[in-house]
């Protein structure tokens, strides 16, 4: 089930401008700190009918001919049914356009603990910077196509060519919701846009603000400054260390 905020965690300098500008940015798969990250070993062992029939859709979906489509799969199949080294070719140019469509997508990702010591140490400046609370349900998370939740595993992920011939949502969690159990503290969730390495304009959807426990009070009041300007001001927390336990409490802050 889809939690009814997600959190993404950040410097302060990033955050504010998050709030002042209502654009949020969505690296590309090659700008994460997860070498494995969207990249997936693809194997060249299609089932004959499984190319076939792949073409085949692909084909009808494009216009073409039966005697189109028939003089494409006789090209790549020979009359024992294996694959011929013009197949091989067109696997390679395939292959790259898989990778380069990837390579270009963009992924925002978000989490649904805005608790997390490693994860206010790893992304929000060693615990001096924010964390911003979006709407999942209606604000701009839900006016995407692709939301999800990663899926943690000790097992990475293999395609073949026929999968990508299909071009379902089965290969999507593959290489964008799938990675290294190691991770699963991050307990990730991804929206996914086309284009990324680049901002993307958001909707007034933020409805949390927690602030880093070594913020300062000049910097706090800062915040609350910002989100008081917003359409919809956000609930602005400042975390504290908790007596006696490894853990946050927050303060919530008021607005003059």
């Amino acid at each position: 089930m889809k939690p009814n905020i997600l959190y993404k965690y950040m410097k302060l300098k990033r955050g504010l401008d998050v709030l002042k500008t209502s654009k949020i940015y969505f690296p590309k798969p090659t700008e994460l700190n997860d070498p494995f990250d969207s990249k997936i070993p693809v194997h060249d062992d299609i089932p004959v009918d499984q190319f076939i029939s792949a073409t085949f859709k692909e084909c009808i979906a494009l216009g073409q001919t039966w005697s189109e489509i028939k003089k494409l799969i006789d090209s790549c199949v020979d009359d024992t049914g294996q694959y011929i080294v013009k197949t091989k070719e067109n696997n390679k140019k395939l292959y790259h356009k898989f990778t380069s469509e990837n390579n270009n997508a963009g992924i925002l990702s978000l989490t649904e603990d805005p608790f997390s010591l490693l994860m206010w140490a790893h992304y929000a400046e060693n615990h001096n910077g924010i964390c911003l609370g979006f709407d999942a349900k209606s604000g701009f998370l839900a006016e995407y196509d692709v939301l999800g939740k990663v899926l943690y595993s000790d097992i990475l992920p293999h395609a073949s060519f026929g999968e990508i011939l299909k071009r379902d949502g089965s290969l999507t969690n593959k290489i964008f919701f799938t990675k290294y159990k190691d991770w699963s503290y991050e307990k990730e969730w991804r929206l996914m846009a086309n284009r990324g390495g680049m901002s993307h304009i958001i909707p007034s959807g933020i409805s949390e603000v927690y602030i880093g426990l070594g913020v300062s009070k000049e910097q706090c009041d800062n915040v609350l400054k910002i989100c008081s300007a917003l359409k919809i001001k956000p609930t602005v927390y400042k975390c504290k260390t908790c007596n006696g336990k490894f853990s946050l409490i927050t303060e919530q802050l008021n607005y003059e």
